[in-house]
């Protein structure tokens, strides 16, 4: 029990002892930075960043802003010497006070303009090892972009202890990368290795340096070339993955819309033409559920004013909706005409309110769980706040699904839809059916809205640029049909995405409108029509 107490001091002991002699060498290489050689300044920086001490990344920044002195042969840190007799002096790697320095007695290190740029590339290399995942990915993605070839050694020794997947396969780019602009001659093979290997991996970090190295060493480039045609044809892969990805997200916002646009017009032949400002009310709820959460609540749960802005939005919309149905809609039954021309003056009012209230244009911060993406392959990253619309989405249609197939509620509502004065007839209250109908019917305009404020800006009229493609979702799909508006849906997002990198904006939309003409010349009634004895009545 002795032996094993004694032996644990010896080994705590060495531990100290090995930690002070770090500390030791590091102000050494500190005190070096204060020599008038410059060889010995640039020699003392490689040292710091070789050292992986992450103490060394102040003393760095003391150095970069000025803040360094020689006192006493020793390199201190001071803040400021402006109008001080005497001013407190710290060492530059433990943060200890050395005592007050004279400031006659203080002479300012000023790093020369080469000097700066090692600097640069120690705080990168000390920043390997820090252990916010955040910054070691920023400091891998940063030395690829540099021409520090000294940095290969403590690259390949931050890779071997690295376990993060994203950020070694981030790393491993960087130093192939870096072993380009290796032009020594030992290294010839590894720098032909690097070429093919950067073109098998498709990275488009690598088209630059490919590019100038091509024209730099007419020996390589026929290899660069080579591997610049690989990288090329697998972007244009990742292109298309992204458009799809983005298509599938901007569609997951028009079947949300069109789903509440396809129950009310199907069910009370209304056509809703402020259903895309109840989209409006939904992402402007969302707002307002952030600023609460923002200036009311603890910061630690901030981030939480999306999960309960996605309920607060349905209900929003979904109440306006209400108020627009039993103050308007419920007049104008069976008048399709003056219900258009009704809600397109509510949805100027809706407008007008929400201008005068909020202003133009406001944004919505995601929250942390919904930053970032998550990468597949390649430059193929998936966004995680579009990941989560088509979750969302999917969420969404499998509980309309539920609702109107395996609930009493929603047998009232297809009873209603199909045979209004038969359901009527049976005691059906076809007026809290419309109601509800319309009501629901905004809720999900307000959740795509919720969704929308993920990739998009909040303004008073958002609506308006999805109001029409809403409608086309409705007629393409099938009026009324669940499947219709999903299938519409995900086309039209896709065919707009598709289109972008061929023609603008608003050639995309005539296009897109074209189609849906010719096939409704094809299906009048929708790719979905509905079926039944009852259809024509």
């Amino acid at each position: 029990m002795r032996g094993a107490w004694f032996a644990g001091v010896l080994i705590a002991v060495a531990l100290l002892g090995t930690s002070h002699g770090f500390a030791a060498d590091l102000s050494t290489d500190f005190d070096n930075l204060g020599s008038d050689d410059s060889g010995t300044r640039r020699d003392a920086l490689k040292d710091i960043g070789l050292s992986k001490d992450l103490r060394a990344l102040v003393g760095i920044n003391d150095f970069l802003a000025g803040n360094l002195y020689t006192w006493k042969t020793h390199t201190v840190s001071v803040d400021s010497t402006t109008d001080k007799t005497t001013v407190p002096a710290l060492d530059p790697v433990t943060r200890l006070s050395t005592g007050d320095a004279p400031t006659a007695d203080l002479v300012n290190l000023s790093p020369t303009r080469r000097e700066r740029l090692l600097c640069r590339d120690t705080l990168i290399i000390l920043s390997f090892n820090d252990p916010d995942r955040a910054k070691r990915l920023a400091a891998l993605t940063k030395i690829g972009d540099s021409d520090n070839v000294a940095a290969l050694e403590p690259l390949r020794a931050a890779l071997a202890s690295e376990k993060d997947h994203h950020l070694t396969t981030i790393g491993h780019e960087s130093l192939l990368l870096l072993q380009l602009q290796d032009d020594a001659p030992e290294h010839a093979s590894d720098r032909l290795a690097a070429i093919s290997a950067l073109g098998a991996i498709g990275t488009s970090r690598a088209l630059g340096p490919l590019t100038d190295l091509s024209r730099d060493q007419p020996t390589l480039t026929t290899s660069c070339l080579m591997a610049i045609a690989r990288i090329e044809s697998w972007q244009r892969v990742a292109r298309g993955a992204s458009y799809i990805f983005s298509g599938i997200s901007l569609g997951s916002i028009l079947v949300l819309m069109a789903l509440g646009l396809s129950i009310v017009f199907g069910l009370m032949g209304v056509i809703n033409m402020a259903h895309g400002e109840l989209m409006m009310i939904g992402a402007y709820a969302t707002f307002m559920t952030q600023q609460i959460f923002t200036h009311f609540l603890p910061s630690g749960v901030h981030d939480l004013f999306f999960v309960v802005a996605i309920p607060v939005s349905f209900l929003a919309a979904g109440a306006v909706g209400l108020l627009i149905e039993a103050t308007i809609v419920r007049f104008l039954y069976g008048r399709p005409l003056e219900t258009l021309l009704a809600t397109w003056g509510v949805s100027l009012i809706l407008i007008q309110i929400v201008r005068l209230t909020f202003g133009d244009n406001i944004a919505v911060n995601s929250p942390s769980y919904l930053q970032g993406g998550a990468t597949i392959a390649t430059d193929i990253i998936l966004p995680y706040n579009r990941l989560f619309i088509i979750v969302f989405c999917l969420a969404c249609i499998f509980g309309m699904y539920a609702l109107i197939e395996r609930t009493r509620l929603g047998l009232l509502l297809r009873s209603t839809m199909q045979n209004r004065r038969m359901a009527a007839s049976l005691g059906v209250s076809t007026r809290r059916i419309d109601a509800f109908t319309f009501a629901l019917g905004s809720g999900l305009a307000g959740l795509a809205g919720c969704a929308l404020t993920q990739i998009g800006g909040v303004s008073p009229d958002m609506g308006q640029n999805y109001i029409v493609d809403s409608f086309m979702v409705v007629v393409a799909g099938g009026v009324g049909k669940l499947i219709g508006a999903i299938v519409a849906g995900l086309s039209l997002g896709c065919m707009t995405k598709g289109l972008e990198p061929f023609v603008d904006a608003v050639w995309a939309k005539v296009l897109i409108l074209g189609c849906v003409i010719v096939l409704l010349q094809w299906r009048p009634a929708g790719l979905f029509p509905a079926k039944g004895r009852m259809v024509d009545v």
